[in-house]
């Protein structure tokens, strides 16, 4: 038997990407987890597997800009 692939990474950018297409349509306090699951095509325990709270969304989707502006910062230098 094959071992399994490890999908978190990309999972977690999954939920990321469709949460910050919830919160840009709803705001952050009106999103709710069960509807970046329906965006992100997963089930709300799918969800929970990967980050704990809306909050811990949040701050990813935070990461992710910051990382990514970092990222074009050192292209703009390099």
């Amino acid at each position: 038997m094959f071992p399994r692939p490890d999908v978190s990474k990309a999972r977690k950018e999954q939920i990321v990407n469709a949460a910050t297409t919830i919160f840009a349509w709803q705001g952050f306090h009106a999103a709710r987890m069960e509807d970046i699951a329906r965006e992100a095509g997963l089930s709300k325990g799918t969800i929970y597997l990967y980050f704990r709270s809306k909050d811990d969304v949040s701050a990813a989707i935070l990461d992710h800009f910051y990382h990514r502006g970092m990222q074009d910062l050192q292209m703009l230098q390099g």
